[in-house]
């Protein structure tokens, strides 16, 4: 199974989704994400990512707040350039996670449009 790439429209539309089954997630490390970051997104630093996606629904809640996803849940991963995002991405199919898209163009084309406006 491969990883949809998806561009900058489509990350904008799940960043302003309501549905609580999308989920954005950055995987940069946590210093990376506090100096900027697309709202919304959780923070899962890839060297973090396979031990935070194996935490069990109620650890997850304590970390993030929220229901940990579920296998079928839409995920889009991003990092800053895109290398560490399709790592997660594999890893997350290799986790069984179905809906995985890894948003390539990732915070250097995100705040390229933020620069911009």
């Amino acid at each position: 199974m491969s990883t949809k790439i998806i561009d900058y429209a489509a990350v904008k539309e799940v960043e302003n989704s309501p549905e609580k089954n999308t989920f954005l997630i950055d995987v940069r490390d946590t210093e990376e994400f506090q100096a900027g970051h697309i709202p919304t997104a959780l923070n899962i630093p890839l060297k973090e990512f396979r031990e935070t996606m194996l935490l069990s629904n109620d650890e997850w809640i304590s970390v993030y707040g929220k229901e940990k996803p579920l296998l079928n849940d839409r995920m889009v991963i991003y990092c800053r350039s895109g290398r560490r995002s399709n790592l997660a991405s594999l890893e997350a199919i290799e986790l069984h996670y179905s809906w995985v898209e890894n948003y390539a163009g990732s915070w250097i084309e995100y705040s390229s449009f933020l620069a911009a406006a």
